[in-house]
Parts: structure tokens; sequence; C-alpha cells
């Protein structure tokens, strides 16, 4: 056998491989339930696209027979907002940025065991004023 025909050979059963590994669906493509953000196949893990399609799994063998049922293995989490006017959130356990319409920005990412979660507060709200250089009055020689 040349080499180009062995070279071909691998690609096609590389091709073969990659097709098998995708599970098919009757619905359009998806394969994740809506809200869905990592699949378990049955063997590998997966992540999902916002359409319902997998993004990408493992590629880990699965003799015949050891195969578990396929399942959602993380649901998507509903969109947290701060309270309108609220510049710092504290959700019990992480601390985020805020706009002022309520809209969140950046958090903490700490790990918070059950039962060690505190009442969610603002920390931190703004303010109808104009934001002058910082807290307190302004230096003596302003005042003249």
């Amino acid at each position: 056998m040349t080499k180009i025909s062995l070279a071909a050979l691998v690609v096609m059963v590389a091709l073969i491989g990659v097709a098998a590994a995708v599970p098919e669906s009757g619905d359009g493509g998806r394969v994740c339930p809506s809200g869905c953000v990592s699949w378990f196949d049955g063997c590998n893990n997966c992540f999902c696209n916002e359409d319902g399609s997998l993004g990408g799994c493992t590629r880990k063998f699965c003799p015949p027979g050891t195969e578990e049922p396929p399942r959602c293995r993380k649901w998507a989490e509903p969109e947290r907002l701060c309270p309108v006017g609220c510049l710092q959130w504290f959700d019990g356990c992480n601390w985020c940025q805020c706009s002022e319409d309520g809209t969140l920005g950046a958090c903490t990412l700490r790990l918070c065991p059950p039962g060690t979660e505190e009442p969610p507060k603002c920390l931190r709200w703004a303010t109808t004023t104009t934001p002058g250089p910082g807290p307190g009055p302004p230096p003596e020689e302003d005042l003249e």
C-alpha cells in the first residue's frame, strides 16, 4: 500500500469516528434540552451551545454495555440582577459589580458551602450628586 493510500485511509477512519461521536437528533440539530449547559450523553460530557447543539464533548472510550442514560448535568442559572441603583451587590456569598440600571457585571467566584450564605444586600448605592475627586470637603485653598 502506498503512503498516500495509507494516509487517505487514516483520514477516513478519523472522520468516521468524529461523525459517530456526535449524536443525531430529530429536532433540527438540537441535542441538549433548552436551558441545559452541560450534557452527559451516557458516556462523555459535552457542553451545549445556546441553540441546543453540542459545542464539544470529551472523547472517552465507552465499551458496549457501560453507557448510562443521557441527562443534563448542569442547567443554566437564572439571570441574576442587582436592584436598580445598586453599584456593588453581595449575593450572600460573592460580590458583584452592577450598572445603575441593575445589570449584573463581574462577580467573585468563591465556593460557598451550603449553610454559609448570608442575606443578599447592596453594598454600595449610586448617588445623585455629581462625582467629585473623592469623599470629604474640598481642599482649603479651593474655599476662597
